[in-house]
């Protein structure tokens, strides 16, 4: 049964790029009688093949550049495709970058996959990817689009942020605190519903006096995303006491983030406190670009881990509350936390994995009550021999 839609000039047009969009890809071409047979059936329209040849002509010109050719043959027959901006091969690759990131959470992905499936044809559709295909970790921060907005406004700005930087305790939510009085502070905390997979987030007011610090957002100087293990980080120059460093943010991990000195008219000028800088001392810094070059540092900090063998080892390892975040970054958020009975800082957990020299250096940068090996015994051997042998190459 045909659609019930008014028939005018742009009624029309749109049904026919419709047409093209859902029918035609690289491989294949669509004729004007094709096109005048779908206005029919689908719509009850009944246009002329010199009509439908106007439009597509006029789809098709460069200065509109829409993604339709024309292709002529033999006898003047003319043949057309809606190839789009981007192949279907690209839009398949983009939606599985999609579907493997850690970045997004389900819901998201979700619906930019339909996003991207409304920009191929209908052929393409039956082999595009599914999310439910690929192993993600959990997104606990579902503002992390909004964060990547945020920053790009403060880079392409000029502007330093300021922001809230997560912490995650052994319930595996993550955790900031913010100033509610003189005397008091909020604990915010957030994590994702396991049965309904939906955002959560509570907060609790506590007294001042039970924290070792002054809750303030961090202040930054925002140089550039970049991304690394599917994660999204960013490189931002930060002052410590009085000392410049540069270091990345996981951007999933950042909560509200605000561009220092709010809204302010450019043509005015922004406060030079407000303005992202980076020292020009800095052994970072590229003097031919006056910024930071990011792929020096990124080398200089980089971290890889891998395995030198084939075989795994059952370890067990203890570790602090403080590191929680980090051993799920590493191992992933199905990781089993078992709580110590006499002690709620610590807790205990086991990995099989693959013993490396990359994997030693990796452990090494804990301290002994931060993380540290409980079994087996032949494990903590070879890590001990581990350390031993860098030692006697500094005797």
């Amino acid at each position: 049964m045909p659609y019930n839609v008014p028939e005018t000039t742009t009624s029309r047009v749109l049904a026919v790029l419709k047409y093209l969009r859902e029918k035609t890809s690289a491989d294949s071409d669509i004729r004007q009688e094709d096109i005048c047979r779908y206005l029919e059936e689908q719509f009850g329209w009944k246009v002329k093949r010199q009509t439908v040849a106007t439009y597509l002509s006029d789809m098709s010109c460069e200065h509109f550049n829409i993604g339709i050719t024309c292709k002529e043959q033999k006898g003047n027959i003319k043949k057309y495709r809606y190839k789009g901006i981007l192949s279907d091969a690209q839009l398949s690759l983009i939606a599985d970058i999609v579907c493997s990131s850690a970045f997004l959470d389900t819901k998201t992905a979700h619906q930019m996959l339909e996003g991207i499936k409304g920009y191929m044809s209908d052929s393409r559709k039956l082999d595009f990817p599914d999310v439910n295909s690929y192993i993600r970790p959990k997104m606990l921060n579902r503002n992390c689009l909004d964060n990547i907005k945020q920053i790009h406004a403060a880079i392409r700005n000029n502007r330093k942020i300021e922001f809230y930087y997560t912490n995650m305790g052994i319930d595996k939510k993550l955790y900031y605190y913010t100033k509610y009085s003189d005397t008091k502070a909020l604990l915010h905390k957030v994590w994702v519903d396991e049965k309904t997979d939906t955002a959560k987030d509570s907060t609790t007011i506590i007294e001042q006096s039970e924290l070792a610090f002054t809750p303030r957002p961090l202040i930054a100087s925002p140089y550039k995303l970049i991304w690394d293990s599917s994660k999204c980080y960013l490189v931002a120059g930060i002052i410590r006491g009085d000392k410049f460093s540069i270091v990345n943010y996981r951007v999933d991990r950042m909560m509200d983030i605000r561009l220092c000195g709010g809204e302010i008219d450019e043509d005015e000028g922004v406060p030079e406190q407000y303005l992202r800088y980076i020292p020009t001392d800095n052994e970072f810094f590229d003097n031919s670009t006056g910024a930071l070059d990011t792929e020096r540092f990124l080398k200089s900090t980089f971290k890889m881990f891998t395995s030198d063998s084939g075989r795994t080892t059952d370890i067990t390892f203890r570790a602090h509350e403080n590191i929680a975040k980090s051993i799920v970054d590493r191992f992933g958020y199905d990781t089993v936390f078992v709580k110590d009975k006499d002690d709620d800082s610590h807790f205990t957990f086991r990995i099989s994995l693959q013993t490396s020299k990359p994997f030693w250096g990796w452990l090494a940068q804990f301290k002994h009550d931060d993380l540290h090996i409980v079994s087996p015994k032949s494990a903590k051997d070879e890590y001990k021999k581990h350390l031993m042998d860098i030692l006697d190459s500094y005797e």
